[in-house]
């Protein structure tokens, strides 16, 4: 059978170091020790998958266009380091709140092969392409996060600049260029505003029959340091920088979210 698309695995668990259990000098050579005749408790086992692909988007406000919202994106290179950015905190925070779960993560090469994430799921079932599920579901794992763009309204994030005509989608930044006579974060008014922001929604699905358990969706947003005299704050920070910022929404929202979406 062709292999309709391609997963990378973006982050597996690394196998728990096991020492063996010392042994008593007193003790018989041949006798085994109370821990090492204790059958293995084998884990639960769920898997992530995240499917947010290679492209951030930017909305720019500039004072010729008026309230005209420019759209556009920042390609990351590689294209799958956010989603190993979501999946690395999936991980730990199945780590931290269900120590007897064992959890594999993955990411698509091909967001394209998912189409529009608010069809993947007809009449309360995931639909994924190819032999995605089966594949999944072969590997031993019961439930599924499934970690998606959601499309939702700027005008629910306080920290974003008013008058926003596109909707948020995916990880992204808002550049406010016009004149403005709104306070920075540094006290300093007239400043551009610079803001990153995620809208995310993560689905827990039943992999016995691709049933969605329950979901979460993720609106948030933070406003980032101007300095005075930058023409763009976006092209003035590094590749690096913007990444962090992202990575500390992540960090702030996706572990409650995994938290709340835990299978009993």
């Amino acid at each position: 059978m062709r292999v309709l698309f391609a997963l990378l695995l973006a982050l597996p668990l690394l196998a728990s170091a096991q020492t063996p259990a010392s042994t008593s000098a007193s003790a018989p050579a041949n006798k085994p020790s109370a821990a090492a005749s204790a059958p293995a408790v084998a884990k639960r086992k769920l898997t992530a998958l995240a499917v947010t692909g290679e492209s951030i988007q930017l909305l720019t406000l500039q004072a010729d266009r008026g309230n005209l919202t420019s759209a556009g994106s920042w390609q990351l290179s590689p294209g799958s380091v956010f989603d190993s950015e979501l999946l690395a905190a999936v991980s730990g925070a199945v780590a931290a709140a269900a120590p007897d779960r064992e959890i594999k993560t993955y990411t698509s090469s091909t967001r394209s092969l998912f189409g529009d994430p608010a069809s993947l799921f007809v009449d309360g079932k995931l639909t994924l392409p190819g032999t995605l599920g089966d594949a999944l579901r072969g590997r031993g794992a019961t439930h599924l996060f499934l970690i998606t763009r959601a499309q939702q309204s700027p005008a629910l994030v306080p920290a974003l600049p008013d008058k926003i005509a596109t909707p948020l989608e995916g990880a992204g930044f808002v550049i406010d260029l016009r004149p403005t006579g709104q306070i920075g974060i540094d006290g300093n008014p007239g400043l551009p505003i610079l803001a990153a922001y995620l809208s995310l929604r993560v689905a827990l699905v039943d992999l016995a029959d691709y049933r969605l358990v329950k979901e979460q969706s993720i609106l948030v947003g933070q406003r980032l340091p101007v300095e005075r005299g930058v023409a763009n704050p976006f092209v003035a920070l590094s590749p690096e920088a913007r990444l962090a910022a992202l990575k500390a929404l992540v960090a702030a929202e996706l572990p409650q979210a995994i938290k709340t979406l835990l299978p009993k």
